[in-house]
């Protein structure tokens, strides 16, 4: 990988020890102790990443670190000799790259600064397209509809005749459905991906991941709840990213709430499939969801409202579910329960088993209207790529 070439901002005391520790890894331009001077050290060095010291003047830094986000050109990484969960968060709501811990042993800024070469590999150079799947309400089909849409993008075509790489990845860790939905036993968790991130290459990917018969690739949790390491949301961004870097689409599911995991699935997602039923307690609770992702300053598009299990004789039509949320339903599927029930009970995909279904064909025009969406400027409070 290229050598990164990198200022030291903030430090008081640190700088022998982060030269040791860089060694060999990057090209160190400059240290400046204050923060009042970073910006300008960033620019009169056309560093690509400044590291930056929180632990003597945070709140500086901090607002170095939202300069920098909202630049776009040299890329902020928080260290600090203090573990607090709460200066993790701080950091990456100001838009921080990676957050790395001073004198761990593991060497955590050159972790920091290796995944970072990762995503500025030529072959990494062209992202996929990340797809998180919110529901709005517990039981609004989200789950089937993640997996089915899952399917259908990689029974789709693009624009070479290719089909493309697709992986469900499922983001609730511990009662999460994705498995049981498709009848899989893990073989590859988060902490698996995390721990193996630097030397995994495309083809060992996807010889690693879960893998179902209808050719995408699947990330849970093992069903034992025991097994299941504790993650910060910066581990779940970092996989995230990475696995846009070697898939066509990456399909999120299990996210149904606003806490700081979801918040990263929402937040790197370039499109996110909101989904409701056709009743009032699911109205109400799509319209709190509009105005929080209005709140997070999400694109305009960056939304789709889906209508599941969507009954053309409803009292609520689609029209009135329009008018009262001011916002356009993108995608109905039509409710058929019997035969998608009798696929998940079965461990079986519906575009396998019913292709000619109307709820089938409702699952591939969504998936159409999914491959063309246009990618968002990212936004919220984990989106730090050309936040602003």
């Amino acid at each position: 990988p290229v050598t990164l070439s990198v200022v030291i901002i903030g430090s008081n005391g640190e700088e022998p020890a982060l030269r040791k520790e860089l060694e060999g890894h990057a090209d160190i331009k400059a240290v400046e102790p204050n923060a009042a001077r970073g910006l300008a050290t960033t620019r009169t060095h056309k560093a690509d990443v400044a590291l930056l010291v929180l632990d003597h003047a945070p709140d500086a830094i901090l607002e170095l670190t939202r300069q920098l986000s909202a630049q776009g050109e040299c890329i902020p990484i928080v260290v600090s000799a203090n573990k607090q969960p709460d200066n993790i968060l701080k950091s990456m709501r100001a838009g921080a790259r990676d957050f790395a811990y001073l004198g761990a042993e593991q060497a955590d800024c050159v972790r920091a600064l290796r995944e970072l070469q990762l995503t500025r590999a030529p072959s990494a150079a062209k992202t996929g397209k990340v797809v998180t799947v919110f529901g709005c309400k517990g039981g609004s089909g989200a789950t089937t509809l993640a997996i089915n849409l899952a399917h259908s993008l990689v029974q789709s075509q693009n624009e070479d005749g290719s089909h493309p790489s697709v992986i469900l990845v499922d983001f609730d860790r511990v009662l999460g459905d994705v498995l049981v939905f498709l009848d899989l036993t893990s073989r590859y968790s988060y902490h698996d991906l995390l721990t193996n991130m630097a030397r995994l290459d495309g083809e060992l990917l996807q010889q690693s991941l879960t893998s179902h018969a209808a050719g995408f690739r699947v990330l849970a949790e093992s069903d034992q709840p025991t097994a299941i390491a504790e993650l910060a949301p910066t581990d779940l961004e970092r996989a995230v990213m990475f696995l846009s870097q070697h898939f066509d689409f990456v399909i999120i599911d299990g996210v149904h709430d606003f806490q700081e995991p979801s918040l990263v699935a929402l937040d790197r997602a370039d499109v996110i499939v909101c989904t409701m039923t056709q009743d009032i307690p699911s109205l109400k609770n799509a319209s709190r969801c509009l105005r929080l992702f209005e709140s997070l300053r999400y694109p305009s598009g960056k939304v789709r409202l889906v209508l599941n299990r969507y009954r053309s004789g409803g009292r609520l039509t689609v029209e009135a579910i329009s008018d009262a949320l001011s916002h356009r339903v993108d995608a109905t599927v039509h409710n058929d329960f019997p035969t998608l029930m009798k696929c998940v009970n079965e461990g079986k995909l519906l575009l396998t088993e019913e292709p000619s279904a109307r709820v089938a064909k409702d699952f591939k025009a969504l998936s159409g209207l999914v491959h063309e969406a246009p990618v968002p400027k990212k936004r919220g409070l984990f989106g730090m790529w050309g936040k602003s």
